[in-house]
Parts: C-alpha cells; sequence; structure tokens
C-alpha cells in the first residue's frame, strides 16, 4: 500500500501521499472544491507535507512527540502520526509502504 492520510471529517476518504500531491480546502477545511490555491504539498526526499497556508498547524506522533508547523515549513510524516490542520485532523499511514519497498530490493 502506498502512503496515505485519512482525514477526520470523512475516514473513508483517503489521500494519497506521493511527492508532489497537493492538499486544497475540499481536504483540509471541509469546504467546497476548490483547486486553485493548495494549502499544503508533499515533498520529495524525505516523506515531508508542507505547509503552504497561512495558519499554524500541530503535528504529533504516537510517542507522545508534538510541534507547531508554521507557514512555508514542513513536518517529516511518520507511521500513525496525525496532523491537526484546524477543522480537520490528518492520520498518516506508511505501513505497508516500507514493507512493500523493503521486499522488492530483495
Amino acid at each position: 500500500l502506498p502512503p496515505r492520510m485519512c482525514f477526520s471529517n470523512d475516514l473513508r476518504r483517503i489521500f494519497v501521499l506521493k511527492p508532489g500531491a497537493q492538499l486544497f480546502a475540499h481536504h483540509l477545511e471541509g469546504q467546497d472544491y476548490e483547486l486553485e490555491q493548495p494549502l499544503a504539498e508533499v515533498t520529495a526526499g524525505m516523506l515531508a507535507l508542507r505547509n503552504l497556508s497561512d495558519r499554524n498547524w500541530y503535528a504529533s506522533r504516537a510517542d507522545g512527540w508534538g510541534a507547531t508547523v508554521p507557514p512555508r515549513q514542513s513536518v517529516p510524516l511518520e507511521d500513525r502520526m496525525t496532523i491537526s490542520f484546524g477543522l480537520v485532523e490528518g492520520k498518516v499511514s506508511l505501513q505497508g509502504a516500507a514493507s512493500r519497498a523493503s521486499a522488492m530490493a530483495e
């Protein structure tokens, strides 16, 4: 399975976290579809999410670590990480992605 994120406002909706993918207001703020201004972008290299919005986010891990993600900053994505975008939270799932990549390398 690819790296992905589920959203608290609709757990059936899954967003694939691939480099260059962008999140918009309908993902993060529950608004109608609007594709002009991305609010976040998945970055290449180390898989991370860059905050393109004008609001702070809050990222937290299962081990209790948490940090504010200011506008124009990125947060490296980890399995079971939760990111609060304000009205909506996203839960990151990398499970299956790393094990699949390892199996392909063998």
